[in-house]
């Protein structure tokens, strides 16, 4: 029983800390994004981000405190799943404007 609940524990540490996803990433064969398309993705973080604080954000603050919005376990890490509610929800970015796949890579 006890090394049942080890493994469940390693588990939910994987599923928290992003190791599941960069598993299924690799067996599903999703490429990383390329330095082009991760600019390109943190243009419209950016730009989302100054139009929610309607203001440019020149020290990143606004970045952080969204990021420890997110965090809701104070881990330092957020799940894919905190990611996308956070584009979603936060960032009303639509999925017409950033799709999953784009998200994943």
């Amino acid at each position: 029983a006890k090394k049942m609940e080890w493994k469940a524990h390693l588990a939910d540490l994987d599923r928290r800390h992003g190791r599941d996803l960069t598993e299924y990433l690799r067996l599903h064969d999703i490429p990383s994004a390329t330095p082009s398309e991760l600019r390109s993705i943190s243009a419209v973080f950016n730009r989302k981000l100054a139009e929610l604080h309607r203001q440019e954000d020149s020290d990143g603050s606004s970045a952080y405190r969204l990021f420890k919005h997110m965090d809701a376990d104070n881990s330092g890490r957020i799940t894919f799943a905190e990611v996308v509610r956070m584009v979603r929800d936060e960032l009303k970015i639509s999925a017409s404007e950033m799709p999953k796949p784009k998200l994943q890579g």
